[in-house]
């Protein structure tokens, strides 16, 4: 759609239609928020599985350098809820 050949009407329109649409669009993320806010629940971290998981990547990868060894670590740490 050109904007040079939109009539003046259509351009009313056009932004009256957006912004009812943004209003419709804040009270849907207004509601989604509240829902997953009030049924969220915090994950406890879980020691005993990251230190399984850490053991488990050591042993499979010895020559491991330092680098992938601290981007499994955070990665392990991430899934086990640091």
């Amino acid at each position: 759609m050109n904007p040079d050949t939109i009539s003046a009407k259509e351009r009313v329109d056009h932004s009256e239609s957006a912004e009812a649409n943004d209003g419709k669009r804040f009270a849907a993320n207004a509601t989604n928020f509240a829902f997953s806010h009030q049924h969220f629940k915090a994950q406890e971290p879980n020691f005993g599985k990251y230190e399984e998981d850490k053991a488990a990547w050591m042993k499979a990868n010895p020559d491991a350098t330092p680098m992938e060894y601290e981007v499994a670590m955070r990665a392990n740490a991430r899934e086990c809820g640091f």
